[in-house]
């Protein structure tokens, strides 16, 4: 990919940042890897089980499987467990306004030349729990969509169990970059990815987010 086209998948690693919290992600190919979902999975549960009695806030269990090393991370202070790429995870803080008031977020991201991953929460908000669903995802979506700077391709209402979310996918000639995000009772959680192209959205791209398990 040239340097011309390195701004689209950039965006997505600066996306929901605020004041320079993360440098830019190279746009390059997300080399194919087998997805490590398929494999392993079994070993997975039961070493998360042992992770979970621990103390740490953020914990991670790096895995070996298909030729390339993958991690699960476990937040207890977000409630939440995700499969990332096995590199350097960073953690940062950032803020979205709303009609109900600041959603204060943490971030982990990771950044490798290949690809970019990125999990976030909102502080638990007991007024998110009284707010309209439909009103507040929208004012998420629109501050997204304003932060990355162009229309999605594509939007698509989701929900996980009972609750609800939405889908930003955007797509490029060499890259593809998705976002996801659920209100969950009194939180906000986002998700997102940035790989080489539609099919490795489609593949390593949905085992990323369909990895995420509420605690």
């Amino acid at each position: 990919m040239n340097s011309a086209q390195q701004p689209n998948l950039a965006a997505i690693a600066s996306l929901l940042l605020i004041g320079g919290l993360a440098s830019p992600v190279k746009a390059q190919f997300f080399r194919e890897h087998p997805t490590f979902f398929e494999e392993g999975n079994r070993q997975l549960e039961r070493e998360i089980q042992t992770l979970q009695e621990s103390s740490p806030s953020n914990s991670v269990l790096t895995i070996n499987s298909g030729g390339w090393q993958w991690q699960k991370f476990v937040s207890t202070e977000g409630d939440f467990r995700i499969s990332m790429p096995d590199e350097a995870v960073k953690s940062w803080s950032w803020e979205i306004p709303t009609s109900i008031g600041i959603l204060k977020l943490t971030a982990v991201d990771i950044e490798h030349p290949d690809y970019f991953f990125m999990a976030a929460f909102s502080q638990r908000n007991p007024s998110l729990s009284r707010v309209s669903s439909e009103a507040l995802l929208a004012e998420v979506r629109d501050r997204l969509v304003e932060l990355y700077g162009t229309t999605p391709t594509r939007e698509t209402a989701i929900a996980l169990a009972d609750s609800p979310g939405r889908e930003l996918t955007w797509i490029e000639d060499e890259e593809a970059n998705q976002v996801r995000f659920y209100k969950m009772s009194d939180r906000i959680y986002i998700f997102a990815v940035g790989l080489e192209n539609e099919m490795a959205l489609s593949q390593t791209g949905r085992a990323f987010f369909d990895s995420f398990e509420l605690l």
